[in-house]
């Protein structure tokens, strides 16, 4: 009898994230937050009825791979609205902007901003939101078959 009033004291909390998970989730609402200093935001880039949002950081050997790889998924699959977050000084996110050449949306964004404000701890981390900016799918996308899972979300939307 006392197991069963714990339970049902502690039953309203199985609802809740656990005070030390506080991941952006499948489900979750990504934050709009501005991305440039001409005031864009975050939801501004969601285009076709989806995001792709790709965050990677400058000092993560992982990350390297994965711009190689985000590069060689959007030729072969053009119409995916592909967004990167990258902690990269101005001349590093330049220098990828005219690379990709519109192909690919590229901001700086601090890895303290990633971690404090947008709950993106660990790199690479891919984001497929909706068009309302919910999360869809999370995973590390350091792969190939980690971006098709990311776009599994689209097979209706025939992407």
């Amino acid at each position: 009898m006392v197991n069963d009033a714990v339970v049902l004291k502690n039953s309203h909390m199985k609802f809740f994230k656990s005070p030390r998970n506080f991941n952006v989730e499948a489900g979750d609402y990504f934050k709009n937050f501005v991305v440039n200093e001409s005031g864009l935001k975050m939801y501004d880039l969601i285009k076709r009825e989806h995001l792709l949002a790709i965050f990677l950081s400058i000092d993560c050997p992982t990350c390297e791979d994965s711009l190689h790889i985000i590069d060689s998924y959007s030729l072969k699959k053009p119409d995916v609205n592909i967004a990167v977050f990258i902690n990269a000084d101005d001349v590093t996110t330049q220098l990828l902007n005219d690379y990709y050449k519109g192909r690919i949306f590229i901001s700086s964004v601090g890895k303290e901003r990633m971690k404090d404000e947008l709950q993106v701890f660990s790199f690479p981390r891919g984001f497929m939101l909706n068009k309302y900016g919910q999360v869809l799918r999370s995973e590390v996308c350091g792969a190939d078959f980690a971006m098709d899972m990311l776009l599994m979300p689209l097979r209706k939307l025939s992407i």
